[in-house]
């Protein structure tokens, strides 16, 4: 890839983090001002919620084998409806991968098929605690909502070293003149539905950490860039073209390299999805703006004055 390229590159996934910070602050505003409206004022409370983890994949390219963790990082903050109930922002950095060559099922190996992708999400997610973290220092919880999620396949092993964006070359045909495969054009940027779990132990007032995992549900099969169940004939590339000769290149990637008309390639009628595991911090700060929050000895509505015989105010 050439300097120019690279930078139109990283100008567009800059333009799209945005995109989707511009969403997530949009739909927060509106929630909270909802939401504060009908809740009293003393039952207010923020949180940071910075996380550090892992994140893997499901999909076509990870085929009877789980592959490689990445790092995930998440930056995030949390407003409490009530004690156990609250809503959650969620800003995310992961990447996935899947390598055929890394699968035992047979003949899997021979496609030779595989991809990366860094993915940026933003999220709104509502948690349920299952246990009253005022009788329990170990607090279960439930957690689910909507997010915006922008991804890029990238080839994990290019030819010749060339890296490439997989979606703008359209391996699947997309970009064909004939219009013939215009159906399986997929956008970038898309919404997933977050459902997940996790366990916060209660180390104080203010300060808690938390283990979770959090499944993503896609509405596209083209995280990894391949859904198709057949490849395109060879016959259908325009090879003078550079773009459709290299997406006929990775199109049909096969060992042996003689093509071969009846190979699966993909399978349509499974959604890709990509999870995490997390370890979060929560962080509890004083709410100036709404007024004496639920945790403080000089609120006589707040958590602090219920009796608790296991804590001390």
């Amino acid at each position: 890839m050439n300097f120019k390229r690279f930078v139109q590159q990283s100008s567009c996934m800059k333009a799209n983090n945005v995109k989707i910070l511009k969403e997530l602050l949009l739909v927060s505003v509106v929630s909270i001002s909802i939401l504060g409206g009908s809740v009293d004022c003393n039952a207010q409370r923020f949180s940071l919620t910075p996380s550090v983890g892992v994140s893997n994949y499901r999909g076509d390219l990870a085929t009877q084998y789980t592959p490689p963790f990445k790092p995930a990082f998440t930056l995030g903050a949390s407003y409490d409806i009530t004690p156990r109930y609250r809503l959650r922002f969620t800003y995310s950095q992961m990447s996935v991968e899947g390598d055929d060559i890394k699968s035992p099922k047979a003949g899997v190996p021979e496609r030779n098929l595989n991809f990366k992708s860094n993915i940026s999400e933003g999220a709104i997610l509502g948690e349920l605690d299952l246990f009253d973290n005022k009788y329990h220092a170990f607090v279960p919880y439930v957690f689910g909502g909507i997010g915006v999620y922008h991804f890029d396949p990238h080839p994990l092993k290019p030819i010749n070293g060339v890296d490439v964006s997989l979606h703008d070359l359209g391996t699947e045909g997309q970009l064909l003149s004939s219009g013939k495969y215009a159906d399986r054009q997929y956008k970038l940027t898309q919404m997933n539905i977050s459902l997940g779990g996790g366990v916060r132990y209660e180390m104080s007032e203010t300060v808690s950490i938390a283990f979770e995992a959090n499944y993503r549900k896609l509405f596209t099969d083209y995280l990894d860039d391949v859904s198709s169940d057949s490849y395109i004939l060879p016959s259908e590339w325009n090879t003078s073209d550079p773009t459709q000769k290299s997406a006929s290149a990775y199109n049909y990637r096969g060992t042996p390299s003689k093509f071969n008309a009846k190979a699966k390639r993909g399978n349509p009628k499974l959604k890709d999805a990509y999870y995490t595991f997390m370890l979060r911090l929560n962080i509890r700060l004083n709410n100036f703006l709404a007024g004496s929050d639920i945790y403080s000895p000089s609120n006589p509505g707040g958590k602090a004055q219920l009796k608790c015989p296991k804590k001390v105010f």
